[in-house]
């Protein structure tokens, strides 16, 4: 059951991680979402001035990008990228690199929980340790387990990062829908800090 992620949001977080022009039709299998909806929500988000829609298709603007940097940044990721890793089920995982992170014991269970119900397969969270990456409650090595994630997880990190949250699944919406939910959880706030939604409804409002 899903806790609500926003459209709005999944679209714009995946332009960003596409990085470059994305017509309708990509944006809709991508995502399984309806072209029609597809449609509605860029022209929401290009009125918000976040993305830039031509012929070739829609890409994320300066201010788009600077937007969900800010937001992340207020989540405490400092690095976001997707990767390919055949040990996951569905074989893509989005990687989420947090600055700052908390062990939140026995509750990492509601945060796997959160991104299942968006419709990942599955979501890991480790926090790092030395060079090992501990698996909360019980403080197994990641790295024991899933070599090739921890390989993709040191190519993508910065000098110094303090947890990871892995979400998983097939195709690009499931661990872009996971990851959102994970940040929308009430106990996000147990393993870093997190003021809101990447796009709540307000947002829109303010625009008029």
């Amino acid at each position: 059951m899903s806790t609500g992620v926003s459209e709005e949001s999944l679209v714009l977080l995946y332009l960003y991680l596409v990085g470059t022009f994305a017509g309708r039709a990509r944006i809709a299998e991508d995502l399984r979402l309806g072209e029609g909806t597809v449609r509605r929500i860029l022209q929401r988000l290009s009125g918000a001035g976040l993305v830039e829609k031509i012929r070739a298709g829609s890409r994320i603007t300066r201010r788009g990008t600077a937007y969900v940097e800010d937001f992340l940044g207020r989540m405490g990721v400092k690095r976001l990228a997707l990767a390919r890793v055949s040990e996951l089920e569905g074989g893509l995982a989005l990687i989420a690199l947090l600055g700052s992170a908390r062990n939140p014991g026995s509750h990492v269970l509601k945060l796997r929980d959160a991104a299942v119900r968006e419709g990942a397969a599955g979501a890991i969270i480790a926090l790092r340790e030395g060079r090992a990456l501990r698996l909360p409650p019980g403080g197994e090595d990641l790295c024991d387990y899933l070599r090739d994630l921890c390989s993709s997880i040191s190519r993508l990190a910065p000098r110094s990062y303090s947890a990871a949250i892995i979400v998983f699944g097939e195709g690009f919406g499931a661990p872009l829908r996971g990851f959102l939910g994970v940040l929308s959880s009430p106990y996000y706030s147990l393993l870093a800090s997190g003021e809101r939604s990447l796009l709540p409804e307000e947002f829109f409002h303010r625009l008029g």
